[in-house]
């Protein structure tokens, strides 16, 4: 037998007595002047959004909070240069934030290290598109070895203007990067601005070679005087010189000076190492015209040791422009090295980039085609065809339409004396294309290549390489008395 009930009575609440409720509610609020109801749905907003950005302010204060940050932040990828990876990331990350350790990677692996890396910035400037550290501190960042570079992309401009007002660390560099170890204090500031303008200085002091230094001190503007200035010396060779593939062993000194504006100025350059001359490159211009002229040694750095083998020792240069036009110039540039000369002519504008509608005839040749690139032997050269300068979107894109010529190819046992027709090629959104046509003749030898070709093969071919790098081949057709 069970007790007593002491349960709460329930109350039913009938369908009407809900309607009457509802209906007074709605009275009372329409008796609220409609200024006071507007007032309040913008104060219950503006609550709302100050309880957001507070939760995202103050909530990235939270170690959890920035494990998630970390973690998002981990494999995001920079550039060319190989992916990101931080920790220990500690501070307040919208105003002064660290991390014990950044680190880039490659498909080689990590090639750069930053421990300890401190900045105190502001976050707000970010709604201006605007990225502005005060102060930027790396305990120690090390360069361990030359990373591998991804293909380059498009470029789609800066999302940012980027200004640090001070930054220092000490940059050691590994003999992998450098042939030598080198330690350098560095201190760097650095403005650029997302329509183009820069202006730094970077300073590095030898700690292992006091004495040796490297300054760069530059200001490039539409709108300001232009100021470009290079100064280093490593007295008895360095990590300096071996960072840009020079002997690490020999002395070596750089000084690169141009000044005036980028409508009137001036500019000057030479770079040795041991008894080799580097560099030289000087010129002038004025708004009527201009000249440079000079010359590179492409022997002297192993960076650039595989062009020497293509194009000879050294590169000598020269372009010079006359007014023609409110907009235009006459150009005429020539590229001369062992084995190959180049020479463009036409209208443009070098400082703007830009051709003319006409664009620009080239010619250019070659003693030994298979020297520059690679394959089967082939001997002299001649390419000759004008280049064409397209901007839709604010991309550009280059066209090349011509003819060419080749003499003495030779695969195997099959030898061709010429082979010559029409060549089209561009470049457009990181995307290089080739079509050619070519007829043969002269073709002689033994063996089932040359029984297929016979002594006038005909040959089509479309192919592209991609922006990221794969190649395309769209077709591909060859004609001979055997096919």
């Amino acid at each position: 037998m069970s007790g007593p009930d002491h349960s709460p009575p329930e109350h039913h609440i009938l369908p009407e007595q809900a309607e009457q409720v509802v209906a007074e509610a709605v009275a009372a609020v329409r008796r609220i002047p409609l200024r006071t109801r507007i007032l309040i749905v913008l104060l219950s907003i503006v609550a709302g959004l100050s309880a957001l950005v507070f939760g995202v302010r103050y909530g990235a204060l939270l170690p959890q909070a920035r494990l998630l940050i970390a973690a998002g932040a981990d494999g995001l990828k920079v550039g060319r240069f190989g992916r990101l990876r931080i920790e220990g990331l500690t501070g307040d990350i919208f105003r002064d934030v660290s991390v014990a350790k950044l680190t880039i990677s490659d498909e080689g692996g990590v090639w750069l290290e930053a421990d300890n890396v401190h900045m105190t910035w502001s976050y707000l400037e970010l709604l201006r598109r605007r990225f502005h550290a005060k102060q930027l501190e790396i305990q120690s960042l090390k360069l361990l070895r030359r990373p591998t570079l991804a293909a380059k992309g498009v470029d789609t401009g800066l999302p940012l203007s980027f200004h640090i007002d001070q930054a220092h660390t000490r940059v050691e560099m590994a003999p992998a990067f450098s042939y030598e170890r080198g330690l350098y204090d560095l201190a760097l500031q650095m403005d650029v601005d997302r329509n183009g303008d820069q202006r730094g200085k970077v300073r590095a002091g030898s700690l292992l070679h006091p004495g040796d230094y490297l300054l760069i001190d530059y200001d490039l503007a539409k709108k300001r005087p232009l100021m470009f200035r290079v100064d280093g010396v490593e007295a008895q060779g360095g990590a300096l010189a071996g960072a840009i593939g020079l002997p690490s062993k020999q002395p070596f000194i750089v000084e690169a000076t141009a000044g005036g504006r980028l409508s009137n100025g001036q500019f000057d350059a030479f770079a040795n190492s041991g008894s080799t001359r580097v560099l030289k490159a000087l010129g002038s211009w004025t708004p009527s015209g201009g000249v440079a002229r000079g010359q590179v040694s492409l022997t002297a750095s192993a960076l650039t040791d595989s062009y020497a083998h293509r194009f000879g020792p050294k590169v000598s240069f020269v372009l010079a422009g006359q007014q023609a036009g409110k907009e235009l110039f006459a150009l005429d540039g020539r590229l001369a090295s062992e084995n190959l000369n180049l020479r463009a002519r036409g209208f443009g504008d070098v400082g703007k980039g830009r051709v003319g509608p006409r664009g620009l005839e080239i010619a250019a040749e070659t003693q030994a085609l298979s020297r520059l690139t690679g394959g089967p032997d082939l001997g002299p050269a001649r390419v000759t065809g004008t280049l064409t300068q397209s901007v839709a979107r604010g991309r550009t894109a280059w066209r090349f339409a011509g003819s060419g010529a080749v003499s003495h190819a030779s695969l195997g046992g099959y030898e061709l004396a010429q082979a010559s027709g029409p060549l089209e090629g561009g470049w457009a959104a990181g995307e290089w294309d080739l079509k050619a046509q070519l007829s043969g003749a002269g073709g002689r030898g033994n063996g089932y290549v040359a029984a297929m070709l016979g002594g006038a093969p005909r040959a089509t071919f479309d192919g592209a390489r991609l922006a990221d790098g794969r190649l395309l081949l769209r077709d591909l057709s060859v004609t001979g008395s055997g096919l």
